[in-house]
């Protein structure tokens, strides 16, 4: 197991199979990725209200800037993974100083978008 990931993580992402990207399929070990959000790796690593399952080339392309954006992953993690889909948890790390006005603006946002069910 790597030194990055806990025991918890791990067996979290075991229980996936599809990239909350694409849609592709991607197990744990076979180019399934678990991508942090910003300071979640260095600060929580084991909290899954920060994490999100990408294929390894969605993983690099969130990594390059080129990707979908917060609003749309938060939304595929409510999506994907309502259990551990926590808002607070997720601005305590991502935006540990963010306004109530902010955390309402994005929590609207995640609500509005609309997102094609992945397989």
């Amino acid at each position: 197991m790597s030194e990055l990931y806990t025991e918890r993580t791990v067996e979290w992402a075991r229980q996936l199979s599809h990239c909350w990207v694409c849609g592709s399929e991607c197990a744990w070990g076979y180019g399934g990725q678990i991508h942090h959000v910003p300071g979640g790796c260095r600060r929580q690593k084991n909290n899954l209200a920060t994490t999100f399952y990408l294929c390894s080339g969605c993983h690099a392309t969130e990594h390059h800037g080129d990707g979908l954006g917060m609003v749309w992953l938060l939304a595929r993690k409510k999506r994907q993974d309502p259990e551990h889909y926590d808002l607070d948890a997720f601005l305590a790390v991502w935006r540990p100083k963010a306004t109530e006005a902010f955390r309402n603006e994005l929590e609207a946002a995640v609500a509005a978008e609309r997102i094609e069910p992945c397989k």
